[in-house]
């Protein structure tokens, strides 16, 4: 089944927003995967591949659910600025997990931590180089408690020709409180 609807963001301190999200659940049980694309305005790359993902995806195929966050910033996507919103100024990116009655960036934050990251299994944070960036493709990777996981990972990357970036160690069962807290 293919749902698609919108994350309500309320009016706080500011205006609020909408966040366009699409969920697959598929025939089977399994786990959960979070796709978040556009945390900053100018990163387009994801924004098109979550709509190119979602036409590929066969839920009578898949076991588990796929959750995509397609904007995440509508702000910033509709005012097309680079890295901080032009609402409240704020990096998204940097304002995980959010609060309830924060700014529009922390509004934002806290609706994808309560309504997608707490759900999920699994959590891509999709990003590219934004506007005025040119990057080469990495991952960015939380390195798991025990060697045999890690070494898991980092061959299903060397397989996609992406280099990891380990930035934490974490303990058994501690989930990130967002895509990006292990980052800072």
């Amino acid at each position: 089944m293919i749902e698609s609807r919108m994350i309500e963001v309320p009016d706080g301190i500011d205006a609020g927003t909408q966040i366009p999200l699409t969920t697959i659940s598929g025939a089977g049980p399994g786990p959960v995967l979070a796709l978040v694309a556009g945390n900053h305005g100018y990163e387009y790359p994801p924004v098109l591949a979550l709509q190119k993902l979602r036409s590929q995806v066969a839920p009578a195929q898949l076991s588990g659910t796929v959750i995509m966050v397609h904007v995440a910033n509508m702000p910033s996507f509709v005012g097309r600025t680079v890295y901080f919103s032009p609402v409240d100024g704020k990096n998204l990116n940097r304002v995980y997990p959010g609060r309830r009655d924060g700014t529009v960036s922390e509004r934002i934050a806290f609706a994808i931590t309560t309504q997608v990251i707490e759900k999920a299994d699994y959590v891509l944070d999709l990003h590219c180089g934004d506007g005025n960036e040119s990057l080469r493709p990495y991952v960015y990777q939380v390195v798991p408690a025990d060697e045999e996981t890690e070494c898991r990972d980092r061959l299903r990357l060397a397989r996609f020709g992406l280099h990891a970036r380990s930035t934490e160690r974490l303990a058994p069962n501690r989930f990130p409180l967002s895509p990006t807290d292990h980052l800072e």
